[in-house]
């Protein structure tokens, strides 16, 4: 569901904006379901989205990550989604060290 296109236009494509207060309205509910729904819904769901925002908040302001060229990444779809082979990336630190490296 989470990549039907009837639901989410360009699903395979990087979008925040279909995360937004008025996008979530246009869609029936339960089109979009990462912790389960109704009364089987995952009891650690605020935690895990505030977690996840937290450490992306974290590693975004102090790193750059990019894609290293090669393969196509796919989905493998098991009991969560993770890559079928790993994913490449080149890391770099964004601006100045926090605290001053000793000599």
């Amino acid at each position: 569901m989470h990549r039907n296109p009837r639901w989410f236009p360009d699903p395979t494509r990087f979008d925040t904006d279909r995360f937004s207060p008025e996008a979530k309205q246009a869609r029936p509910a339960f089109s979009y379901v990462p912790f389960g729904g109704g009364g089987r819904r995952c009891l650690g769901e605020s935690f895990a989205e505030l977690e996840g925002l937290l450490v992306l908040a974290t590693l975004a302001s102090k790193l750059r990550f990019r894609l290293v060229d090669g393969p196509t990444i796919l989905p493998d779809p098991l009991m969560t989604l993770k890559p079928k082979i790993p994913v490449r990336m080149t890391v770099e630190s964004v601006g100045a060290p926090t605290h001053p490296t000793p000599a």
